[in-house]
C-alpha cells in the first residue's frame, strides 16, 4: 500500500470494489457470489467460466474454479500509478488468456468519474 497513490485515496476495500466495478463495467464480468470470503466472478460468453479473486496484499490472484492449473496475480502495490481501473484490465487479460502489456495504463481517472457518475445516480 506504501507506493499506490490510489490505495492511500480509496483505502484497499473501495480499491478492490472498484476493481470489481470495472471488471463487469469494461469487461462484463460481474461478481456472482462469495468463496470462503473471495468474491467469485462468472465470465460469460464465450469462455463461461468462474474465477475467485482474492488479495494476497499486494496483488489480486484469479483462479479459475474447478482447475487444477495455478492461477495468475495482477500486481497492485508495486506500481505508483495503478488504480482500479488497470488492475481489472490486467484481471481480464488472466480470465482471458491475454498477454498483459505492463506498459497499458487505463486511464483511471475517467474510470473512477465514470464509476462516481454511474454510482451517484
Amino acid at each position: 500500500m506504501e507506493g499506490n497513490s490510489w490505495l492511500r485515496r480509496l483505502g484497499k476495500e473501495e480499491f478492490f470494489r472498484q476493481t470489481l466495478s470495472c471488471l463487469a463495467w469494461g469487461w462484463g464480468i460481474k461478481q456472482c457470489g462469495v468463496v470462503r470470503g473471495s468474491p467469485v466472478v462468472e465470465q460469460g460468453y464465450p469462455y463461461n467460466d468462474y474465477w475467485s479473486i482474492c488479495d494476497n496484499g499486494g496483488e489480486f490472484h484469479a483462479h479459475k474454479l474447478n482447475s487444477t492449473e495455478p492461477g495468475e496475480a495482477a500486481p497492485y502495490s508495486t506500481f505508483n500509478n495503478v488504480g482500479p481501473g488497470t488492475t481489472a484490465y490486467r484481471l481480464a487479460c488472466i480470465m482471458r488468456g491475454e498477454k498483459i502489456n505492463w506498459d497499458d495504463f487505463v486511464c483511471d481517472d475517467i474510470v473512477a468519474d465514470a464509476l462516481q457518475s454511474e454510482i451517484s445516480g
